[in-house]
C-alpha cells in the first residue's frame, strides 16, 4: 500500500519511520508531504488545502492518509478525504476542535462535567475589558491563552 503521512514536522518523521522501518512494516511506501530534510521519500502540497491533497492521494494512488497537523485537521483535510472515500487516520474537523479549539474544549468539558480548571470565555470588542475586571475578581493566579492554533 501506499501511504501518505501529511506533515512536517518530527511526529509525522516519527509516524512515517515507524510505518515504514517498525516492527509490523511490510512493503508498504511510506510518503511524507510536504516533508522536511530528514523525509526519505517527500510529495509536494499544501497540508491545509483539503482539495490538493485530494487530489495528490488520486495522482499517487495512496491508499492510507495519516493526517499530523492540527492546521490540516482544522482545515477540513479529513472530511475531504473521507468524502473521496480515500481512507485517512485523523479525526473529523469538528472533533479536532477539541484540540483546535481551546474556547470549545472548556464549554465541551464544562457541559459533560469533565473536570477542569476555573475558565471564562471572553470575545468580542470589549474582551480585553471584560477579561481584565473578572481576573481582577478572582483569588487565584490567571492564565491567559488565545482562542485558535498555537503551532505546537
Amino acid at each position: 500500500m501506499r501511504i501518505l503521512v501529511l506533515g512536517s514536522g518530527g511526529r509525522e518523521d516519527a509516524i512515517a519511520w515507524a510505518l515504514e522501518w517498525g516492527h509490523h512494516a511490510n512493503d508498504d511506501e511510506v510518503f511524507v508531504a510536504p516533508g522536511n530534510g530528514g523525509s526519505r521519500l517527500r510529495l509536494d502540497v499544501d497540508p491545509t488545502d483539503p482539495q490538493a491533497v485530494v487530489d495528490l492521494c488520486r495522482r499517487e494512488a495512496i491508499g492510507l492518509v495519516v493526517v499530523g497537523p492540527e492546521s490540516s485537521l482544522a482545515a477540513g483535510v479529513s472530511d475531504a478525504l473521507r468524502e473521496a472515500s480515500i481512507p485517512v487516520f485523523g479525526p473529523s474537523a469538528q472533533a479536532a476542535m477539541l484540540e483546535t479549539s481551546k474556547a470549545f474544549c472548556r464549554s465541551f468539558a464544562t457541559k459533560h462535567s469533565i473536570p477542569s480548571p476555573v475558565s471564562e470565555v471572553f470575545a468580542g470588542p470589549q474582551a480585553a475589558e471584560k477579561a481584565l475586571l473578572w481576573a481582577e475578581q478572582q483569588s487565584f493566579e490567571i492564565v491567559v491563552k488565545a482562542d485558535g492554533l498555537a503551532a505546537g
